[in-house]
């Protein structure tokens, strides 16, 4: 298990994170407790068919209550390609919408990779912060705006900020509110 993301609920909190199945495909877990000491039996995001697996999760609040999940997953499509990301929305952490890419346009092309969505409703607009490039290349941070707010956009890129730890870009991001302030909570891509 890793990739964690962490969301209380009226009273309950809920953990997701990714997981590796028996058969070695990607998964994306969900387990809730009432106190962080003792957790329920692992359930699992509904599989989409159309995808090699989840992974990556990220949870945060829409403006209208409900909980929207993020990932990436591998596109099962005419293209093949690498990591792209998608949402599903939720209230209660058991049903969920069905999946929906997410900044799909921002690097639709099979070889763009997007992995590690995180996202925040801000007075901006909607914010995606994701990694992006290639497996072998490099990889960069990014963060795309939806002006309208809307979860499926448009999109527009804002830019690479550039930030490095240990010389390389961040990963499993988040972006959390505190004191009136976003702030941005990130693992290094290395380990030292």
């Amino acid at each position: 298990m890793k990739d964690a993301a962490l969301v209380a609920v009226r009273g309950t909190w809920f953990s997701l994170f990714s997981q590796v199945d028996a058969r070695g495909t990607w998964r994306v877990g969900v387990e809730h407790s009432s106190d962080l000491r003792t957790w329920s039996a692992t359930t699992t995001l509904p599989h989409d068919p159309s995808v090699e697996g989840e992974a990556s999760p990220d949870v945060v609040r829409a403006p209208d209550g409900r909980y929207v999940v993020t990932y990436q997953s591998y596109p099962h499509d005419v293209h093949g390609g690498l990591s792209k990301l998608y949402y599903r929305i939720t209230t209660d952490f058991v049903h969920f919408s069905p999946p929906r890419p997410l900044g799909l346009p921002l690097h639709d092309a099979p070889g763009d990779r997007m992995i590690d969505p995180a996202l925040a409703w801000t007075p901006a607009g909607l914010l995606l912060g994701y990694k992006s490039g290639a497996v072998d290349g490099t990889l960069a941070f990014e963060i795309a705006r939806s002006t309208t707010g809307s979860l499926d956009g448009p999109w527009q890129l804002v830019g690479r900020p550039n930030i490095r730890v240990y010389g390389d870009t961040i990963e499993n991001d988040q972006f959390i509110r505190i004191d009136g302030r976003w702030k941005l909570i990130a693992t290094s891509s290395r380990l030292r």
